[in-house]
């Protein structure tokens, strides 16, 4: 629901959730992401799912975790603008979103493929008991 016209979350992290492409290339699972907002108090095993950024970009080129939070804080205080730096946690499925829509008409798209599926599903189940 992320990306939904009733959301709640800055319009920046909307962006970059409708840009996101491919989730499975455009986000990366890491404990960098809490580390870079100053996060802490998770146990070492869990991690986050975040949209790939310039402070993705520079951790993974070795920028020092330090400097990488400076000019994430930086950026934070520029709201929208700056969210090519900041932390966007999202899941693979990033990829599957390509418009902002109100999110009734989400949920009734989901809906509607469930019943689908079911409906397939069944389909299939009676054909194999013949």
């Amino acid at each position: 629901m992320l990306a939904t016209e009733e959301a709640e979350i800055k319009e920046g992290y909307k962006r970059a959730v409708l840009r996101s492409g491919d989730g499975g290339m455009s986000t990366v699972r890491s404990r960098f992401w809490d580390d870079i907002r100053g996060i802490e108090g998770w146990p070492e095993e869990y991690d986050g799912r975040g949209i790939v950024n310039q402070s993705w970009t520079d951790h993974e080129s070795g920028m020092e975790v330090g400097e990488n939070k400076r000019l994430y804080d930086e950026k934070v205080k520029e709201g929208d603008e700056g969210w090519e730096r900041t932390t966007g946690y999202a899941g693979t499925g990033v990829g599957l979103i390509s418009e902002l829509k109100p999110a009734g008409e989400v949920v009734e798209e989901v809906r509607k493929g469930m019943v689908e599926a079911l409906r397939r599903a069944t389909d299939r189940v009676k054909q194999l008991e013949e």
